[in-house]
């Protein structure tokens, strides 16, 4: 069904309401201020056009817009198009991810509710645990705990049976809950084989507008009867990943596909709504992602459910979205660091002709009085006042009394040649140009193996690389020597498919356990350097975008670098330990941020374990995952800076070769590609370098389909 329709549909059910609903002062004959109140609703994981496509009499009551979701790609907004992340960022209006969230995060749209008017009732019902992932204080505000696995279709009918009492009761002014299903049928269960693009999953959206119908009949029913005005928004967390190239099908999410980070956002006060939900801009500074962004971002329903209720959004709050009714301020907002010239480029799309004052942390630093209507403004800030290192700076616009705001990770650059590179220091370097477990090192360890694991040689960054596939006790590992020190770092040179969720890299960790330790995982198209306290959980995290490889004839090489410095001390002067992590990713940009690490200092990251590569300790993620990695190095003592991870990063040097014409020796031979990866097939049209790719691409078919049996 067309947008066109449903918006004339909901004009219609409106006009008819008001002529039911025209409560009156008897003593001045003026209508009385109608009650508002709101319900949000989140429709977990239903694609945009699946909904489109789908018989929804319900939400077709509603005015439907194209969303996004996973904040901005390739920044610090990066967060995945998983539920933790969607509903989170539904919850704060800010873009959930790892440097901004946790104990001293954002806060959410029902703190920022009951702050405002302490009388407010709240009623929080999702069938998703997300209260394990964002806490806050819900001894004031009605709750359910979920459950944290699987869902029960009957069980959802009646939660939502449940609501619509609550609704009726009149007794809540804001209600929230989630409907699962659809989730679920996109992940291919309830014995949809066929995903997020089959029959079954359009079947299941049109169950799950049947669980929202009784809660909307609800909605209508009091507006009916009582002086009542309501806000209802629905929107999903995730869409899912685009289908596989050969055609099978994916039944996941948490990517930047376009397909996974597509959502829409609807409501009933169609009315009401305003240019940013009618309007998709024409005039945008980031038109990546298929000119998503030119459309209404999840983070705008925290804002628009803040105005509904008459809370005055304030400018330290952070919030990253735009009213969806009443007045907006800026739209299209945007920061690129520029590195070599240490600025950063700020675009935003202007909405109205009035000034515009711009915030850096806080503090004023600009004030904006020639922008127009429908363009594009930008303008430059300089950052010569910042230290070399990471930097996370939050930059307010505040616009007709509307603040918008967007934070941003600016890295300041030391002048690093080379040849002033630390590589005195290095203890292990694994080069997998001659045998795939050889340390280059005179004297050094080699890499261990237990069983018998599956690798091979593969096209390398610089020569030839590993390629590991990820099995049950058939591992790739080396001694650590290094985490009980004050000082260490270790970089390699990385391929991801940007879809793999949360397999192991690198770690000393024994994870299932929540062991000290530390961890360098994939997430979709983003990395994780995480540390494990014992007892605590995980109290420390980077997380970082790179470039993911989507086709082996075009290999997308990313050098991650991580550092600890047990002596240093916290930035906020507390306490010492400093974990940095670094992404020069493909396309020859750094990403690089730092955090505190808590706990004991000696302990927080030894195990007494050995390095596993492509693997964890507890052995629990069996699923084929394949790495490629080429020169893994450790270096003793030392820590790197941006400008270190840089000069490393941006040089046509190996470190092999630099090595061994350091020691006077030649350089060592190439050895010519093998891989025990053979073509499957008998097509004598392809050249040997589309064997090799297609062969790669088999195997990890191969590894799906074992998964796959497994799981039944």
């Amino acid at each position: 069904m067309n947008n066109a329709f449903r918006y004339a549909s909901t004009v219609v059910v409106f006009t008819m309401l008001a002529g039911c609903n025209s409560s009156t002062d008897e003593k001045s004959s003026q209508p009385l201020e109608k009650e508002r109140k709101s319900l949000l609703v989140m429709i977990d994981g239903a694609r945009y056009e699946a909904v489109l496509n789908a018989t929804t009499p319900n939400l077709d009551k509603l005015a439907i817009q194209q969303a996004y979701t996973g904040g901005i790609s390739d920044t610090l907004s990066q967060s995945g198009t998983s539920t933790v992340e969607g509903e989170s960022t539904l919850w704060t209006g800010s873009w959930h991810t790892v440097q901004k969230s946790g104990e001293n995060g954002f806060k959410t749209v029902w703190q920022h509710l009951i702050t405002d008017q302490p009388e407010f009732t709240i009623g929080l019902y999702p069938n998703w645990p997300i209260f394990d992932y964002v806490n806050f204080d819900l001894s004031v505000i009605e709750n359910k705990k979920a459950f944290r696995t699987g869902t029960n279709i009957d069980a959802e009918h009646d939660n939502a049976r449940i609501i619509a009492d609550k609704i009726l009761s009149g007794d809540y002014d804001s209600l929230f809950t989630t409907i699962d299903m659809v989730d679920y049928s996109g992940h291919c269960y309830y014995g949809n084989s066929g995903g997020a693009w089959s029959d079954d999953y359009v079947k299941t959206i049109e169950e799950a507008d049947q669980v929202f119908g009784y809660m909307m009949d609800a909605v209508l029913a009091r507006e009916a009867e009582y002086n009542e005005e309501w806000l209802v928004m629905v929107a999903p967390d995730h869409g899912f990943n685009r289908q596989k190239d050969n055609g099978s099908v994916d039944c996941a999410h948490g990517s930047q596909d376009i397909d996974a980070k597509k959502i829409w956002v609807a409501s009933n006060q169609a009315e009401q709504l305003n240019q940013q939900f009618t309007s998709p801009l024409n005039s945008i500074g980031n038109r990546d992602k298929d000119g998503i962004y030119r459309y209404v971002a999840q983070t705008d329903v925290t804002p628009t459910l803040l105005t509904w209720h008459n809370v005055d959004i304030k400018p330290d709050w952070a919030i990253e979205g735009t009213p969806l009714i009443g007045e907006i301020g800026v739209r299209g907002l945007f920061v690129e660091n520029i590195q070599d010239a240490n600025t950063v480029e700020i675009t935003f799309t202007a909405s109205n002709n009035l000034p515009v004052q711009v915030f850096a942390n806080g503090s004023e630093i600009v004030q904006i009085d020639n922008a127009s209507t429908g363009d594009i403004y930008t303008f430059e800030y300089e950052l010569d006042n910042l230290e070399p290192g990471s930097h996370q700076i939050t930059f307010t616009l505040v616009n007709n009394a509307i603040p918008k705001s967007i934070t941003t990770a600016v890295t300041i650059l030391d002048d690093v040649d080379y040849d002033d590179l630390p590589f005195g220091s290095i203890s292990a370097l694994y080069s997998f140009d001659d045998e795939l477990t050889d340390n280059s090192i005179a004297g050094g360890h080699a890499l261990s193996k237990t069983g018998e694991p599956s690798i091979a040689s593969t096209a390398g960054k610089y020569e030839n690389a590993l390629y590991h596939v990820r099995n049950f006790n058939n591992d790739l590992l080396f001694d650590d020597l290094v985490t009980n020190t004050d000082k260490f770092t270790i970089s390699l040179w990385f391929i991801g498919d940007g879809t793999s969720y949360d397999p192991a890299i690198l770690t000393n960790k024994r994870w299932a356990s929540a062991a000290d330790g530390m961890i360098l995982a994939q997430l979709n198209a983003s990395l994780k350097l995480q540390v494990g306290v014992d007892g605590e959980g995980s109290c420390c995290f980077v997380q970082l975008p790179y470039t993911p490889t989507t086709s082996m004839d075009n290999l997308q090489w990313n050098l991650l670098v991580a550092s600890v410095d047990k002596t240093k001390a916290w930035s906020n002067g507390e306490g010492f330990g400093v974990m940095t992590f670094g992404v020069y990713n493909a396309k020859g940009n750094l990403q690089y941020g730092s955090v505190d690490l808590t706990g004991d200092r000696k302990n927080t990251i030894h195990t007494g374990l050995p390095w596993l590569i492509n693997n964890d300790h507890a052995q629990t993620y069996n699923t084929g995952h394949a790495v490629m990695m080429d020169e893994l190095i450790v270096w003793d003592n030392v820590t790197f800076t941006p400008g270190e991870v840089v000069a490393l990063g941006s040089a046509a040097q190996s470190v092999t070769d630099k090595l061994s014409l350091a020691s006077g020796r030649s350089n060592m031979a190439s050895k010519s590609f093998s891989t025990v990866v053979e073509y499957l097939g008998a097509n004598p049209n392809l050249s040997e370098q589309e064997k090799q790719s297609e062969a790669f691409w088999q195997r990890r078919r191969q590894m799906e389909e074992l998964k796959a049996e497994l799981a039944n």
